[in-house]
């Protein structure tokens, strides 16, 4: 018997079996099953608040790290060069003290949560034409983010056509994580105009300690926000990551994205920070 080959495929067999039982551990330990005794209390503690579930509750409690981001929103007049074409506009502050940069029948402005906002005059036969042409209409947009984004990482979402508007959302996946800070909502108005808002969020790693993240202080937090709303239904609950990028009231460009669960309704999208269930941000239906 040749005893070093044997050896040897003990030691792979070893070797993969270690493995195999390290990340058995790994998930062990790294999420828990939340009781089904526990959901039901949040179904009905749901329904006596007037609030309808279409879809299900996320039934574990992970551990994930935080995420370190950079914020490309604070590089203004390098964006601005991007978006609206280099030396080719005029920049103005507004009464909030923010920077409005002009560019022909284009305009490029930033909000204090570090979202851009690209707004083009089309005029209003341009903008019926597309009104009534939803192909063409979902081109134009591609057309338009394509010339200054990467859209291969970014998803998009139902359209929503209505007699004065059509709206394109879009979310955005650094590999498998969602950023929600990097989604796209663009519009199609009527009145003549294409505006598009979303954030310039770039992946920098991952912090080395995770955290606890229960979506169980989200929807107790959500049951407040919604507090003599009237009825409200529940359309999606995902679980991303969101950056708080106003610090002292000023943006910063480098900063932490923490986990956060996107809750979508019919009365708009409410995102909670996942470690503490504050609400982060919200997004309401227009």
């Amino acid at each position: 018997m040749n005893w070093a080959r044997v050896k040897t495929i003990l030691i792979i067999v070893f070797l993969v079996v270690n493995i195999f039982l390290f990340f058995e551990v790994s998930e062990k330990y790294s999420s828990k099953v939340i009781k089904p005794e526990e959901i039901s209390d949040l179904k009905n503690l749901l329904v006596a608040n007037d609030i309808i579930l279409e879809t299900t509750l996320p039934s574990q409690i992970k551990f994930l790290p935080r995420m370190k981001v950079t914020n490309r929103i604070i590089e203004e007049n390098q964006t601005a060069d991007k978006i609206l074409g280099t030396n080719k506009w005029i920049v103005r502050s507004n009464a909030k003290d923010m920077p409005i940069y002009f560019s022909e029948n284009k305009q490029l402005k930033y909000d204090k949560f570090g979202f851009i906002e690209y707004t083009i005059n089309i005029g209003k036969d341009e903008a019926s034409k597309l009104l009534s042409n939803e192909i063409k209409a979902k081109q134009t947009i591609n057309n338009i983010l394509s010339k200054y984004l990467k859209l291969e990482q970014y998803v998009q979402n139902e359209i929503k056509v209505n007699k004065t508007a059509i709206i394109i959302d879009y979310s955005y996946f650094n590999e498998k994580s969602e950023i929600f800070n990097n989604c796209i909502v663009a519009k199609i108005l009527s009145e003549g105009k294409i505006v598009i808002k979303h954030g310039l969020i770039d992946y920098n790693g991952f912090t080395s300690k995770s955290k606890k993240v229960t979506p169980v202080d989200a929807i107790v937090e959500l049951i407040r926000v919604l507090k003599d709303k009237g009825k409200t239904t529940i359309k999606e609950i995902s679980i991303g990551y969101y950056a708080e990028l106003n610090k002292a009231n000023e943006i910063v460009r480098f900063g932490e994205a923490d986990p956060a669960w996107k809750i979508k309704t019919d009365k708009g999208t409410f995102i909670f920070d996942a470690y503490t269930g504050i609400l982060a941000a919200s997004f309401l239906t227009e």
